[in-house]
């Protein structure tokens, strides 16, 4: 995990898989972004290679602590493979998703 941020904003890059073992790293890392006034966080998820059930729940959660305090987390640049399970678990209507970190940024 990479982060950037400036102000309360923040970009947070993925990469390799996002399952049971690395989804408490991301769930901490973006507590702790939280936890130092961002508010507006995007997800870069261009180098997710697999994202299972505790990915998802780690995401989730986060889009609920952020747009609890009027905050914003928002997914960009998916493969096509986290695509897909977005559309299948219906989170891709619920979590913000956009094709580029660029268009999620602005």
């Amino acid at each position: 995990m990479q982060v950037s941020a400036a102000d309360s904003r923040a970009v947070l890059t993925l990469v390799g898989e996002v399952d049971m073992t690395t989804a408490p790293e991301l769930r901490q890392q973006l507590a702790d972004l939280f936890g130092q006034g961002v508010r507006s966080v995007v997800v870069d998820l261009g180098g997710v290679t697999f994202l299972d059930s505790s990915g998802l729940g780690a995401l989730v959660a986060a889009h609920h602590e952020f747009a609890g305090d009027s905050g914003q987390l928002k997914l960009a640049a998916a493969t096509a493979q986290v695509q897909r399970i977005l559309h299948i678990t219906r989170l891709g209507s619920v979590l913000a998703l956009y094709d580029t970190v660029d268009e999620a940024s602005s």
